[in-house]
């Protein structure tokens, strides 16, 4: 059995929920890490890696380790599970 889309609605809620639980963590790569999901994939005008990396003054790793980590994190808020 496949899973029901998420709406766009309940989309833009756990993004909401998952810009405050950046906001509110105590480690600021957290917050670091909702800009760069923000800005690969929510922004009006997307940004790619390179110059998220560039803006945010961190290696291009980094970068990708924030994608990974943001996107596992809003999957799970999202879809309800974690990997």
């Amino acid at each position: 059995m496949l899973p029901i889309p998420a709406s766009s609605s309940s989309i833009d809620r756990m993004l909401e929920c998952y810009k405050f639980i950046c906001e509110h963590a105590k480690r600021s790569e957290e917050m670091r890490r909702y800009r760069t999901i923000y800005s690969l994939y929510i922004a009006d005008e997307p940004k790619n890696q390179q110059q998220i990396a560039d803006e945010e003054q961190v290696d291009l790793s980094t970068v990708f380790r924030d994608q990974k980590a943001g996107i596992s994190k809003l999957s799970a808020l999202i879809f309800g599970w974690l990997e």
